[in-house]
């Protein structure tokens, strides 16, 4: 594949993938922007605008140097790679069905697998950072379901907060005293209301 018809995009390990161009300029809205920036870019030279550039010589385009595993880049251009009709294109906000039910089954095991292996929220932002929405949908829908089903399965709020701050990789920012005092006002809003969570 010749150099300037694709898109290059490395970690900071080295680690790199490749999409075609066409594919990845269909796919992740970042690239789209190169308009913006072009214009952009125009309005502010001084240079005549009849004179063309020549891309003869044309670089791959590049996304270089993230912080995204190399798990998470092989899943993006896999992801990209599936065919159209291999890949949700719309799923319903809410979701009222399960999650399963609306996508495809490989799509499934990606996530599940993502989750299992530890990248889920790292797949997330990258897929974000990209704008590959169909990507984002995907694994946001995913995670609001297992949000979901963390807090139910928990014994009580606070537990849940905590295991659901697990999966989101999140520190807890309350320092202990603002923990116990939360603690003992989710206790009284329970004895108050039983159904309250």
């Amino acid at each position: 594949m010749p150099t300037e018809d694709i898109f290059l995009m490395s970690n900071v390990s080295g680690h790199s993938v490749e999409i075609p161009l066409d594919t990845a300029k269909d796919l992740l809205g970042i690239l789209n922007m190169d308009q913006i920036f072009r214009s952009a870019r125009a309005g502010a030279d001084d240079a005549d605008d009849s004179v063309e550039e020549d891309d003869s010589d044309a670089e791959p385009v590049k996304l270089e140097g993230t912080e995204y595993g190399n798990e998470v880049l092989d899943v993006v251009r896999a992801y990209a790679m599936l065919p159209p009709d291999k890949r949700t294109t719309s799923i319903p906000r809410p979701l009222m069905q399960e999650l399963r039910t609306v996508v495809y089954p490989d799509e499934m095991e990606l996530v599940k697998k993502a989750e299992k292996e530890d990248y889920l929220v790292d797949l997330l932002n990258c897929a974000l950072f990209l704008r590959f929405s169909q990507l984002s949908s995907l694994c946001a829908a995913y995670m609001a379901v297992r949000i979901n089903d963390i807090a139910q399965a928990a014994p009580d709020i606070m537990e849940g907060a905590e295991r659901i701050r697990k999966f989101l990789h999140m520190q807890n920012e309350w320092t202990e005293e603002e923990m116990v005092h939360l603690r003992r006002e989710m206790e009284y809003a329970k004895s108050v209301d039983p159904n309250v969570y």
